[in-house]
């Protein structure tokens, strides 16, 4: 299922019900187990389906890479993916942003 964030990308509360910080990727597991974070789907759908090769094995030469490879894209990408999403949220601050902004301007 898809959820559309709003115009600061803040997620809906549909998102929030399944993720408290409403974190997207999820993806619904055996029966009400809800997992977000790509590499936790990731490395979590691989070690339930061995057989499907996701991912390479562990203690081999490329299951040792793919640590590295994992978690290099959180690592790498986040930055400037939270920079972005910062700039928005400040760019239209909730009602509490903004009282707390014109307090400390009073200072």
């Amino acid at each position: 299922m898809r959820y559309a964030r709003d115009s600061r990308a803040l997620p809906p509360p549909e998102l929030r019900k399944l993720h408290p910080f409403g974190k997207s990727p999820v993806v619904g597991l055996d029966g009400s187990e809800v997992l977000a974070e790509s590499v936790a789907i990731a490395r979590t759908l691989a070690e339930r389906q061995p057989e499907s090769c996701l991912l390479p094995a562990a203690r081999t030469p490329a299951g040792t890479r793919r640590i590295g490879w994992l978690l290099d894209t959180e690592g790498s990408a986040m930055p400037p993916l939270l920079a972005l999403m910062f700039a928005r949220v400040r760019e239209s601050p909730t009602p509490s942003c903004r009282a707390a902004d014109d307090a400390r301007d009073r200072g």
